[in-house]
This record gives structure tokens, C-alpha cells and sequence, in this order.
């Protein structure tokens, strides 16, 4: 989501609007087999149309919950103190994640341990989930360069597991 200015085209959010989304994903393009089954298929509306619900509201709530009951360990929470502390004093990064993108972090790891059907959450968790989250948030310093996509999980991913 971007806001329109004076609605003529698009331009990127602010970054206390960016904040306030929990991860930033990139499809990227389909790979030539399922652009071709697009192509050659019907109309997408018809398409969602038919589309079947997977959970009804009560069952989404009850997932919700789950996930917040998610355990992490004090070292989880070690590490991911780590992220963060290392997100505002790293150079590269004109500012840190704030408060609220490291309760983003924590709760998108939860999420991504429930839906693997742990009780738990471990290092890895924040690892799969860090990308996602940390390219709204952190922006390179003046006179740095960002590089490709996903630099800031690749450095803060250099921090050493608890």
C-alpha cells in the first residue's frame, strides 16, 4: 500500500505509516508454468468467486489466539534483543527497528511456529520471519547503499545465536 499524492500516481509511505505494517513480501514473477495455467485460464474475478474459505471468523480468532500462545524462551528473547540493539547501533541503518517492528518480529516468529505445529518459538523462526519484516523498517544511512534486497536481515543475521 502506497499513499496517492494529489491522485496522480504512487509514492511510498512515510516511515511512521511503513511501521505500523507488520512485513513487506515480494512476489516476485510467476514461474513460466503457472503464468501459462493464468494465461490460458478463466477471468480471475470468476476465479474468486469460487474461491472456498479455509476458516470461518471463530476458527481465525481461535488461530490468533494460538499464536500468541506460542512460548519464547528467555534466550529467544536474548537473541532477538540482540536484533534490535544491533539494527540501531549498526552504521548501515539510518535508524533502528522501533518497539513496535521488534514486537512485529516476535509475533510474526510465533505465527511462523504455530503454522510449523510448535508450541514454540526458536531462533529459526526469527530468521525465516526477518526479512519480511525488517525491509520496511530499516533504511541505509546517507552515503550508504543498500544493495539488493534483504541486505538488513543478511547483517543482522551475522549476530550470533544464543
Amino acid at each position: 500500500t502506497q499513499n496517492p499524492i494529489y491522485q496522480v500516481g504512487v509514492f511510498p509511505l512515510p516511515e511512521s505509516q511503513l511501521d505500523r505494517f507488520l512485513m513487506r513480501l515480494r512476489l516476485g514473477y510467476p514461474n513460466p508454468t503457472a503464468e501459462r495455467d493464468l494465461l490460458a485460464g478463466r477471468d480471475r474475478r470468476e476465479v474468486l468467486a469460487d474461491l472456498q474459505a479455509v476458516l470461518n471468523p471463530e476458527e481465525l480468532v481461535q488461530q490468533q489466539h494460538r499464536v500468541r500462545e506460542v512460548r519464547t524462551s528467555p534466550a529467544l528473547l536474548d537473541y532477538l534483543q540482540a536484533i534490535i540493539a544491533a539494527s540501531r547501533q549498526n552504521p548501515a541503518f539510518a535508524e533502528g527497528l522501533s518497539p513496535r517492528g521488534g514486537l512485529g518480529l516476535k509475533q510474526a516468529a510465533q505465527a511462523w511456529a504455530h503454522l510449523d505445529g510448535r508450541d514454540y518459538a526458536q531462533p529459526e523462526a526469527l530468521q525465516a520471519v526477518l526479512p519480511g519484516i525488517v525491509s520496511p523498517r530499516l533504511r541505509p544511512a546517507p552515503g550508504t547503499s543498500p544493495g539488493e534486497e534483504g541486505w538488513a536481515a543478511r547483517i543482522l543475521l551475522q549476530l550470533p545465536i544464543p
